[in-house]
């Protein structure tokens, strides 16, 4: 339905927030909304939650960076 609705109001991008590996945001994305069989062209960017992946320090960007590179920045729908 979120999709109907966003099409109907001419959006054709979602931002979705992003908290690390394998977290609930993580999984949703990539198991749920990137496979949803009526995505069509629909865009899905993620917005890098620094906040909580940088409160102890910035030793999660470069695993964090190959992570995306890998299961997102390919996707035919990543924006």
């Amino acid at each position: 339905q979120h999709l109907n609705w966003s099409r109907q109001s001419n959006v054709r991008l979602w931002i979705a927030s992003w908290w690390g590996p394998q977290r609930v945001e993580d999984d949703n994305i990539r198991n749920t909304i990137l496979v949803h069989p009526e995505l069509g062209d629909h865009k899905i960017g993620l917005f890098y939650e620094t906040l909580g992946r940088f409160k102890n320090g910035l030793s999660n960007i470069e695993p964090d960076m190959e992570y995306l590179c890998t299961e997102y920045f390919h996707h035919p729908n990543y924006f």
